[in-house]
């Protein structure tokens, strides 16, 4: 009965989500702004039943949603949803956000919900508080990290518009090159930040588990690698002054490398993380 319920509410998130993506895309595709509030709503609609499925499977697991795909997609999707809903309430300016935000969001909820629902047993190494630290800011690297990644995006597209002097309704309502660029730099840098206190946390969680800090587990590997993809971001543009087109596009890479890491990787790699995020 609760799985049945469980199921249902995720399925409703994704129909919403699926509707405010259509809405931003259709403002995207024809410039006009006053789909974005309905889109918004849209969105706000589904991280409702969105929240309420994820706690009732926090419940019937006993553990957070965060050790099998279909948990894992699920969270890290409405943990986005949430940070992008949060910014828009705070600056309407951020609502063209969701123009990425929510179908990368949809997407990913999509996947986890068709992905399979079993609960698994929270293995012994993993019950410390350290784990929690280290799944939470991997939420908080992946939100940020998206953001800083449709600012981007948002850059480019905006930057076309000028160029063929198109700019006008939707794209004139966007910040400016330079303050969609410096978001994009701001959020990326809170996002570096986060990958770094996610590995930290993790190679204390190793340590107390496995009896080492580091590994050369794929995921710590790929967990640096991913840090360093970051760090280099930071280095080109505060010694190079890497602005503008080239680091929008070097956002998009980026996000790649952080997804494939953070979702990608089991479906290569087997190490001391598998478990996690393994089941399909």
């Amino acid at each position: 009965m609760m799985l049945e319920l469980e199921v249902s509410l995720f399925w409703l998130a994704v129909s919403l989500y699926a509707g405010s993506t259509l809405l931003y895309l259709y403002s995207l595709a024809y410039g006009k702004d006053r789909y974005l509030a309905p889109a918004t709503w849209a969105a706000f609609a589904g991280i409702v039943p969105h929240s309420a499925a994820l706690l009732i499977r926090w419940v019937r697991a006993g553990h957070g949603p965060y050790l099998t795909y279909y948990e894992s997609l699920a969270a890290f999707s409405c943990f986005t949803v949430a940070l992008f809903l949060y910014l828009q309430y705070r600056n309407s300016r951020f609502r063209s956000l969701g123009i990425v935000v929510m179908p990368l969001s949809f997407i990913m909820i999509g996947l986890g919900v068709l992905s399979s629902p079993d609960i698994l047993p929270l293995p012994a190494t993993f019950a410390t508080y350290w784990l929690m630290v280290h799944v939470v800011f991997a939420m908080l690297a992946y939100g940020a990290t998206v953001l800083a990644t449709a600012f981007g995006i948002l850059y480019l597209l905006k930057q076309h518009k000028q160029k063929q002097g198109r700019e006008e309704g939707f794209w004139q309502r966007l910040p400016n090159l330079g303050s969609l660029d410096e978001l994009s730099y701001q959020s990326l840098a809170f996002g570096f930040i986060s990958i770094a206190i996610m590995i930290i946390a993790g190679a204390v969680w190793a340590k107390r588990s496995w009896g080492s800090y580091w590994g050369w587990d794929p995921m710590e590997t790929w967990s640096l690698i991913s840090w360093l993809v970051y760090g280099s971001y930071l280095h080109l543009r505060i010694t190079y002054r890497w602005k503008g087109t080239r680091a929008a596009w070097y956002t998009v890479f980026a996000l790649v490398v952080l997804l494939f890491c953070l979702f990608g990787l089991n479906f290569v790699y087997q190490g001391s993380h598998a478990g996690v995020w393994l089941i399909k």
